[in-house]
């Protein structure tokens, strides 16, 4: 969904809250990522305008699914997801602390999934997979032209 500014922006602090379900299901990821596959995406986004900061804050709250491979057992498993983000827009392009508003419209399917793709974890063990170390202790073994060395720190 695209949000123009002429629907959001006004004289007055406004609020908006839309609720939907993204399809990113096409979409092919790198084969080194644990990140295969993004099944389902639903967000509930407010998006709130202040007149007076002119300042565009987008809160979203993203529930979903996704398919990530198992660094392990290489297995590809579905991965539960819940993010809580945020993201300040302003239409000032020298304001370094918020993205700017490009071509006056904000495009939530990117927002969602930027913040998808950002907070999914790049390393990712299923469940009950446990990393076995194996300690192996080596004995110390002196070699023997080096044996008469250790009598000379005592």
């Amino acid at each position: 969904m695209i949000i123009k500014d002429f629907e959001l922006f006004s004289k007055y602090t406004t609020l908006k809250t839309i609720n939907e379900s993204f399809d990113y299901s096409s979409i092919e990821f790198p084969v080194g990522l644990a990140l295969r596959q993004i099944v389902s995406a639903d967000a509930i986004i407010s998006i709130k305008y202040d007149s007076i900061s002119e300042l565009t804050t987008i809160n979203l709250k993203i529930i979903g699914v996704a398919k990530m491979r198992c660094a392990i057992t290489n297995e590809i498993v579905d991965y539960n997801y819940t993010i809580d983000d945020e993201v300040v827009y302003s239409s000032d392009p020298n304001n370094i602390d918020t993205i700017t508003i490009e071509n006056r419209q904000i495009n939530t399917y990117n927002i969602v999934y930027d913040s998808i793709v950002t907070s999914l974890p790049t390393y990712f063990v299923k469940e009950g997979v446990e990393l076995k170390q194996e300690t192996q202790k080596e004995e110390k073994t002196i070699d023997p032209r080096l044996a008469k060395l250790k009598d000379l720190f005592k």
